[in-house]
């Protein structure tokens, strides 16, 4: 347990998963907060989850860390001390800490899966070495009322290949920060986001399509160009299930087909019709 975060994984073969304390040399190098909430996790964590992929290692499937809130009734703190973003006060809350290294000329797929309840703050340092890769899936699957606030750092050597797919499907408040940093030539960063928030809907009606015109739009297509990006099938077939049940509770519809690789092309075709 961290704090109120249980901390699970299931790990490739070839991929090593330790629980290490806050006083190891591994971490910190990669990244060193700069902004308040990633100063105040990185200052708080007692435990952190390293991963590591050896020199040369290629994973034969996705390593999955699952970290679960399990917040229950405690005493409440102020807003201050207890939650991260100055929301009222309320629950405790927790501070995680993750470090991945991609040693030289490596490869791995590494999927984050958050659930459950709590209120969290986290910072995760992904090292890439020389040649390595590294692609990540970061799930949101929280429950509604969570909050999680997370800075996400990549640090990538030469020709280094790193793709980070973030997907919020849930939780009150939940914000994360990727940045990137490079150590030598040649390094390629890919990131994508799928959330559902209202931006999207904002763009489409500021154009004079109608809410529910604007919503099916949005889960119909361009959710779909999104989710065939990415890497792992458990995690596409779970997020379309997600997208699915949204367009049901949301405009009483099932979709037409499902969201697969020519949702990109509907979706142009359909806002050109409302926009015509």
């Amino acid at each position: 347990m961290v704090g109120s975060i249980r901390v699970t994984y299931d790990a490739a073969p070839e991929v090593r998963v330790e629980v290490v304390g806050r006083g190891d040399p591994r971490l910190g190098r990669a990244y060193v907060p700069t902004d308040r909430v990633s100063a105040l996790a990185y200052s708080s964590f007692q435990q952190a989850i390293v991963v590591t992929v050896p020199k040369e290692a290629v994973a034969s499937r996705p390593t999955v860390l699952s970290l679960r809130g399990e917040r229950s009734d405690g005493p409440v703190q102020p807003a201050s001390s207890a939650s991260p973003g100055g929301r009222p006060p309320g629950p405790p809350a927790s501070f995680g800490h993750v470090l991945v290294e991609v040693e030289p000329n490596a490869s791995a797929v590494l999927v984050l899966d958050h659930s459950g309840s709590a209120t969290y703050a986290d910072n995760v340092e992904f090292s890439v070495g020389d040649g390595g890769s590294l692609s990540v899936v970061t799930l949101q699957g929280w429950a509604d009322d969570t909050v999680h606030l997370s800075h996400h750092h990549a640090q990538l050597g030469k020709d280094a290949r790193f793709k980070h797919t973030a997907v919020t499907l849930g939780g009150d408040v939940v914000r994360m920060a990727p940045s990137v940093r490079y150590t030598g030539p040649g390094g390629d960063a890919e990131l994508l986001g799928l959330y559902f928030m209202d931006i999207h809907l904002f763009y489409l009606m500021a154009r004079g399509i109608s809410y529910q015109q604007a919503r099916r739009l949005v889960i119909r297509g361009f959710f779909g160009e999104l989710i065939k990006r990415i890497d792992v099938p458990s995690v596409r077939a779970r997020v379309a299930e997600a997208i699915e049940a949204e367009l049901l509770r949301s405009t009483g519809e099932h979709l037409a087909q499902p969201v697969g690789p020519m949702a990109g092309k509907v979706f142009q075709e359909a806002l050109q019709e409302a926009l015509s």
